[in-house]
Parts: structure tokens; sequence; C-alpha cells
């Protein structure tokens, strides 16, 4: 496993071979066709290569590679929606999706008890606590939302609370009253991450969370007789490139659209380069400058695109299952050493609690 050295400190990512996103026989046909006449394949030898690379490039994923398609600034495809999925997948995913991370990210009012008591107990808070709908946010820091007049849109309301971890279900307040809602924040800023199918043109979100369509795209509806038409399935052997896509679209929180300036993708589907308009200081400086769980996520992102290191998120991570007991038995490396003190890897070098970032304030 690599860890980032700067040795090849290029200062933004805004590109990515488009070789790379294919499997290696995949990039052995092209290197064929581009270059079987240069290097003197004899012709009575290149049909027989050519089928043999064919065939090994569809084995590898089970079926032929997916054609990249790019939505920036076009309308986004109709999908199948969580709730559709569930159907088939309610007794492998269901029981534990209403408790994933990836389902909370915006948590519904009427799910958090504590908070809605808390919110009635506070002068400054009361008065907006009957238009509450929705919580984001975690230990560390709370933001409230409501929904706004407009189609596809939330309102973020300007207090920011502080969570008290005492029984008393007090919230402290870190701003200072008067408070107002605010129109534009949400969509511009929180929507990519916090919400499902965002269009970056009218910052609208189709679904409040994290859909299954965010991870595994656009679902062919034949996927029911054959299950490598899903991105990310067991079926298939996606590069670390497109899981690497895949979770960078969320959790790379220092990149911006060069199409919106928002700090996400412009209409990212899963299969196409998010790195087409995602850009990303991955330098080495930059790393540096990032506290360690922050570190760890865009120095697997540089190892990925520089060095096309096979391990990835999902090497650590069960996502379904909310686990991250595979990162264990991950060989030991200088990666680990981000997040893990050398002399005890049980130990942390830093305090979860104090996790924060500029752009979510948390």
């Amino acid at each position: 496993m690599k860890y980032y050295d700067g040795e090849r400190d290029n200062a933004v990512y805004g590109w990515v071979r488009a070789d790379a996103w294919q499997s290696w026989p995949a990039q052995l046909l092209t290197a064929y066709l581009a270059s079987s006449v240069r290097i003197g394949i004899p012709q009575r030898l290149q049909s027989p290569l050519l089928a043999a690379l064919m065939v090994a490039g569809v084995a590898n994923h089970g079926q032929a590679e997916t054609p990249l398609r790019n939505y920036i600034g076009k309308p986004l495809p109709e999908y199948v929606t969580g709730d559709e999925c569930l159907f088939c997948h309610r007794n492998v995913v269901g029981p534990s999706w209403s408790i994933n991370e990836h389902q909370k990210t915006l948590l519904p009012l009427i799910a958090a008890p504590e908070i809605e008591a808390a919110l009635q107990a506070n002068p400054a808070l009361k008065p907006f606590a009957k238009h509450v709908r929705f919580v984001l946010g975690n230990e560390n820091q709370i933001r409230l939302l409501r929904k706004s007049q407009k189609y596809g849109h939330l309102d973020l309301l300007s207090a920011i609370l502080e969570p008290s971890h005492s029984e008393d279900a007090t919230i402290k307040l870190r701003n200072k009253p008067p408070f107002q809602w605010d129109t534009k924040i949400f969509g511009q800023r929180c929507a990519g991450c916090h919400a499902t199918a965002v269009d970056s043109r009218t910052q609208t979100y189709a679904a409040t969370g994290i859909d299954c369509y965010s991870c595994h795209g656009d679902v062919d509806l034949k996927h029911a007789n054959d299950a490598s038409l899903v991105y990310l399935s067991k079926k298939r052997n996606d590069s670390p490139l497109l899981v690497a896509a895949t979770c960078g679209q969320c959790h790379i929180r220092t990149g911006k659209s060069k199409a919106s300036g928002f700090p996400y993708a412009n209409n990212h589907v899963i299969g196409s380069d998010l790195f087409t308009d995602f850009d990303v200081d991955l330098s080495h400086k930059a790393l540096d400058a990032a506290p360690p769980h922050e570190r760890h996520i865009l120095a697997n992102i540089r190892n990925v695109l520089e060095e096309n290191d096979s391990v990835t998120c999902l090497s650590c991570h069960n996502i379904h299952r909310t686990s991250g007991r595979k990162h264990r038995k991950i060989e030991k490396s200088n990666y680990c050493l981000i997040c893990h003190a050398p002399s005890d890897m049980k130990q942390l070098t830093y305090n979860r609690k104090e996790r924060h970032h500029a752009l979510c304030g948390y």
C-alpha cells in the first residue's frame, strides 16, 4: 500500500487518464489498437490477438465495459428509487438501512425527539420549531432545515446548535439571535452530499438523504437477471478509480465543480468521470494541511489516481453494514499512521469529537 510522498506533486487534479477507467484487458486493447502497426505485429496475428483481448475484457467484468456518460450541465436521468430497490432487497439491505449513516445525512426531525424537545425548551429556537422538518449534522454540530416554498429546495436556519451529551436534553447555541431562514445555502453548499439526484442548474434534489442511486447509478431494469449491470455489485470487478469517484463525490470535501463553482460535482452520475468537472487539490502541501480524517481520504484518492493503487474505501468499509472492521485486516503501512499512533494502532492521533471542516462546520 502506498502513501503520498510528494515526489509527483501535481497541484490540482481535474483530469484522469481515459484508459484508467477501463479494466487491464481493455487498456491492452486500447494500446493494441493504437500501436499494433507501429510495433510491427504481423497482420496474420493481429486478429487472433484482438479477439483474445476483447474476450478477456468482457470476462474481467462479467460484461463489456459500460460507455462513460457525462451529465455535466445536462438533465439527470430518471432512476430507480430506494423504495423500489427495497422491494427486492428488503431482507438483506432493509434491516440495516434505516440506521445507516448514509441514509441519515438528512434526518427527519420526527426521528430525533430529543432535539425536537430541546427546540421547544429554548426561547430563541421555539418560534422556529414548528417549521423544522430535518436535522443536519452530528454529535459536534447541528443545523435545522424546513421545506422551502420552492419544489426540491430546503431552507437552512442560521442558528448553529451544539448538542448536549447530558441527560437534560439541553442545546447550546454557538451563535446569537436573531435567526433567519436562508433559501440558498443548502442548495449551493450542502445538497450535493446530503440529498439525492441534485441538479446543479437549479440546486434541486429528488430525495432527501443518500439513496441507492447515489452509489449504484442509473440501474438497468434488467439487473434482476444480471447483477453485473449494477455498479459496485458483487458480480462486477469495478476499477479502483470508479470506487474512488463514487465515494469521493461526497467524502472529498475540498473539491470544487469547474462548471458551477459549488463544492460538489455538477450532475455527477456513477459511471462517469468525476474528475472531469471536480477539481481537487491533492498536492503534498494540501494533504499535510488536512486533518487526519480528511487526509486519509485524500491520500487514498491520490494513491489510486497516481499509483493505480488497488486499495479503496471498500477495502476497509462495508457500506451496507456500516462497518469498518475490514480495515483491521489490511496490511499495516505508513498509510495507517495518518490516524493511528505508531506505538499502538488502537490509539487514534486525533480527537474524534474535535473533527470539523470549514465547508460543513462539523
